[in-house]
């Protein structure tokens, strides 16, 4: 298994990272056996959240006893210090450790750069401080705010869309990251799900030996696949140039990393970014979480678009943010149809 330094933190980890937004979907008995596999694979890295329901509590019952064997970066999202602590401290109890490797901040709206004791900034370096957490990162799906994260110095890692359809401002965002001995770590390495050939993504990433990839997986043969790729990486050779143009060609107007410039374009108050991402949202978090009212609510709003276009000239990658919504409808309605509301059922 290849290794990557994380920039300045000088943790060591494997290159190929395991995401666990889908072992939500497992039965905790199946999760924690896919945890243990990849870890005998030479999987070093596991990415949580607090917001990922059961992941952080399945990540420490798989290797509780073992933690000084892994790296786990999680992160928290509230927006206050108060809210970023309670959960810093839920962290600590479901991952059943006495210090979290990595804490990133989770895609707030703007980079916390202000120490004036009430941000989610201020409870990170207060845990730092007291030993709770071992370094500082930032997450984002914004390039501006990720931008300003990076030039901030405030943090040692920087977690980003990205994959073989980034394009010239997402390479320039690694290369900066570089410049400031920043970790960079890769979400959403399959856009979202658009992706499908994983040899194209994984060469992608062969070319970025700094970037360290987070692979979201609830199958044993998606595991198998990337260790098979690990054990004989594929080459960028004639017939990989092609086949990524060709996918690039295809499907890199596609791509929505998930800024939500779209949302704030939108006259008539649509979610555009998170509902055009619901296919991808379903596949890979419980049912409980996105089968409900609420989001059905949300769906039900995306056919009051009027074709105005607000949303094409706020997205900041060209994208033609309206041709997705109502093929996401359609996958939504048709588990809403059948299923039903699933937000009191959360073994789903």
């Amino acid at each position: 298994m290849r290794t990557v330094t994380l920039g300045r933190t000088g943790l060591t980890v494997s290159k190929t990272a395991f995401g666990t937004v889908p072992i939500q979907r497992l039965p905790e008995a199946d999760a924690i056996v896919l945890l243990r596999q990849a870890y005998d694979g030479g999987i070093t890295f596991f990415d949580t959240a607090d917001t990922y329901t059961t992941s952080e509590m399945r990540v420490g019952k798989a290797f509780e006893g073992m933690m000084h064997k892994i790296t786990v970066a999680t992160k928290v999202s509230p927006r206050t210090y108060q809210e970023a602590s309670a959960h810093i401290e839920n962290s600590l109890r479901a991952l059943k450790t006495d210090c979290i490797d990595l804490l990133q901040l989770h895609n707030p709206p703007q980079c916390y750069a202000d120490h004036d004791g009430t941000t989610p900034l201020d409870a990170a370096l207060a845990y730092q401080k007291k030993g709770y957490v071992r370094h500082i990162g930032f997450t984002s799906h914004s390039l501006s705010v990720a931008e300003q994260a990076v030039q901030s110095g405030l943090y040692q890692t920087l977690q980003f869309p990205l994959n073989v359809l980034s394009g010239p401002a997402d390479e320039a965002l690694i290369q900066a990251c570089e410049k400031a001995q920043m970790g960079v770590i890769a979400m959403k390495p399959f856009g979202g799900g658009i992706i499908k050939q994983a040899s194209v993504t994984f060469t992608y990433f062969s070319q970025h030996p700094n970037v360290v990839p987070i692979y979201g997986m609830q199958r044993q043969s998606e595991l198998r696949e990337l260790l098979e790729l690990e054990a004989a990486p594929p080459l960028m050779d004639a017939y990989m140039k092609k086949q990524t143009r060709q996918m690039i060609d295809a499907i890199g107007g596609q791509f929505c990393r998930g800024c939500g410039l779209c949302n704030k374009a939108c006259p008539q108050g649509i979610q555009i970014s998170s509902c055009n991402r619901m296919g991808d949202f379903l596949s890979r978090n419980t049912l409980a979480t996105y089968l409900t009212a609420k989001w059905r609510d949300a769906m039900e709003k995306t056919r009051t678009c009027t074709d105005c276009g607000a949303c094409v000239h706020a997205c900041p990658y060209g994208l033609d943010v309206r041709s997705q919504m109502c093929d996401s409808y359609d996958i939504f309605m048709d588990l809403w149809n059948r299923l039903g509301d699933q937000s009191q059922n959360p073994v789903l």
